[in-house]
């Protein structure tokens, strides 16, 4: 779930990003990659971000004693149950699959038209003139005219215009983000970035057509067809309203400096930062943890371990030791609650903890360094449950005398290794 709202924020923020600042250039050809790049990102950001080691890191490096692994057994019994993650995983292959469908539908539709156009020629372009368009497109290599509806004076510039999308192969970005779309169909941004991309390939176009026209005649052209039928194929709809507003704004727009250019280079610290934010699995609390974390002492260099009441501080270190461990084994396993999303989805496992005694005999800074594998969202809350039990069940053995050297309470850390068990079915 982390995963998806990360595409979905990053992509959020490199769209406003795109808005705010690069729309309002005039470097067409440079948006257009950028366009291209965006979707790229804001995924692969993020799928980068989760395959990212995630080591703790302890200040000062202090050392730490390993104890004996604890064995904890769950009761009750493994029952199956139907998840959030598998609910939506089911929702995301319906849309998933009804988007590649309506894609496949208008694909196969705008072949059928192909194959029914009649091939005409003028002002040295090859066209396809069609019964059953509203308005004149490009696909690939073809160009497509309407029968009907389009007037001599017209037909140049049309053609130049359609001829600029072919050659420039905007068909295979308006594909690309039709599958993008389709397989993250979910994102609302990535359909704003098409319509972006789309504006972007029309004024390139339009700068090419303009070369055979006056601005006025050509405004006057997109103005007469404004509220005209859009084609409903992944195309070139010449005539598309919802884009002509913007394309006769930028026919009278001021080209933009060329030294504007260097203005692109915003993108690294936004590079940067997004990666950051993705990167970033310390949470406010365990910051705090490492922060405040006191300087502790090799626990073999400590002369006396940390002690409960019950245990005697005259038998040897290794008497202690041991003492100090069932104590602590009997506390944790008399506190620890076995999560039930954790028992229901069936995990188990070993999970790593750390903490330290400190000089006042209290557990502190315990954390989780290695917690149970998790392969979806609700696998992976159920994770989190496991760890927040097994920091509160750590934090219930008290009454502690603090380790010693020379007589003086000194802080010991210390590993231990949990292991997970589920009862037998």
């Amino acid at each position: 779930m982390k995963l998806i709202l990360n595409f979905v924020l990053l992509s959020a923020f490199y769209y406003a990003l795109y808005k705010w600042f690069f729309a309002r250039l005039s470097f067409f050809t440079l948006n257009r990659y950028i366009l291209l790049l965006l979707p790229l990102l804001s995924i692969g950001i993020p799928l980068a971000a989760w395959f990212w080691p995630n080591h703790p890191i302890e200040v000062n490096n202090p050392l730490t004693a390993s104890l004996s692994p604890l064995l904890i057994e769950a009761s009750g019994k493994v029952q199956g149950n139907w998840a959030w993650s598998q609910i939506l995983l089911y929702v995301y292959v319906f849309g998933l699959m009804g988007s590649l469908f309506w894609l496949g539908w208008r694909l196969y539709g705008l072949r059928v038209l192909l194959r029914k156009a009649t091939p005409r020629r003028a002002h040295n372009i090859t066209y396809l003139e069609s019964k059953e368009t509203p308005g004149p497109f490009s696909f690939l290599h073809y160009i497509v005219l309407p029968a009907k509806g389009i007037r001599q004076g017209q037909m140049q510039a049309i053609l130049e215009h359609e001829r600029v999308h072919c050659e420039q192969r905007h068909t295979l970005d308006n594909l690309y983000y039709n599958i993008l779309t389709s397989l993250a169909w979910f994102n609302p941004i990535l359909y704003l970035m098409a319509r972006e991309l789309r504006q972007v390939h029309e004024c390139l176009a339009d700068g090419e057509a303009l070369k055979n026209t006056s601005r006025e005649k050509y405004a006057q052209m997109l103005l007469s067809q404004m509220f005209g039928t859009e084609v409903a194929i992944p195309a070139h709809p010449f005539f598309n309203a919802s884009l002509i507003k913007t394309r006769i704004n930028m026919l009278y727009k001021t080209k933009t400096n060329r030294k504007m250019k260097w203005a692109y280079l915003v993108l690294i610290p936004a590079l940067g930062l997004s990666t950051l934010y993705a990167c970033s699995k310390t949470s406010p609390e365990e910051a705090v943890n490492t922060q405040n974390s006191e300087k502790v002492m090799d626990f073999k260099v400590a002369e006396q371990p940390p002690l409960p009441p019950h245990c005697d501080e005259k038998t040897p270190k290794e008497e202690q030791t041991a003492c100090f461990q069932m104590a602590l084994v009997e506390s944790f396993t008399k506190n620890f609650k076995y999560p039930e999303q954790a028992l229901k989805l069936g995990m188990e496992g070993r999970v790593m903890m750390q903490f330290t005694v400190n000089k006042k005999g209290k557990i502190v800074n315990a954390e989780v360094v290695r917690g149970l594998a998790y392969n979806n969202p609700d696998q992976e809350e159920a994770a989190i449950a496991v760890n927040d039990e097994a920091k509160k069940a750590i934090s219930q053995f008290t009454e502690l005398k603090a380790a010693e050297f020379n007589g003086t309470p000194v802080a010991v850390r210390f590993t231990l290794p949990i292991v997970l068990k589920l009862p037998e079915a």
